[in-house]
């Protein structure tokens, strides 16, 4: 919703259902053509390479036992040059978020989120942190490097 009016095309991934059904409630005054709402799973995008300019993860890393997997498959679908932005909380230790909302991660450091970011093949900027609340919620944001020469890759050299 914040993005449309500078976007050509929006397309909205969820793995539930009924949050797409809340998206389409929120998205219903923008016009049809251009906004996408798809189910499925950030581990595994129904999308091709090196298709979208952005691509944003709102408050869902969280919930990934292993960030890399969805970080890659987000590198996949974008363009190089184009730009990924991460919201999710820094690192916290609110261990009831786990019980009461299956939280996998309490939240990442900038030096975590770094990494996973230049693993995936993205250079990454400096961070915006929102405070003001009980929780920190970050803001980060890089940009896709160009695909490198399998020996060179930095992904797989981390590779298990």
């Amino acid at each position: 919703e914040l993005f449309a009016e500078k976007a050509e095309r929006v397309v909205a991934l969820d793995k539930n259902l009924e949050m797409l059904r809340v998206a389409r409630a929120k998205l219903q005054h923008l016009p049809a053509a251009r906004v996408e709402l798809v189910q499925g799973d950030f581990g595994d995008l129904p999308f091709p390479d090196a298709g979208f300019d952005t691509v944003i993860l709102h408050q869902v890393l969280h919930f990934a036992p292993d960030p890399a997997p969805a970080l890659a498959e987000a590198a996949r679908v974008t363009r190089a040059g184009g730009r990924i932005a991460i919201v999710d909380f820094a690192s916290h230790d609110h261990e009831e978020l786990r019980i009461r909302h299956q939280h996998v991660r309490l939240g990442f450091s900038d030096r975590q989120m770094a990494e996973f970011l230049r693993a995936a093949g993205f250079a990454p900027a400096a961070p915006v942190a929102l405070e003001g609340g009980p929780l920190v919620v970050k803001i980060w944001t890089a940009k896709r490097r160009p695909a490198a020469s399998p020996a060179k890759s930095p992904a797989l050299e981390t590779a298990k």
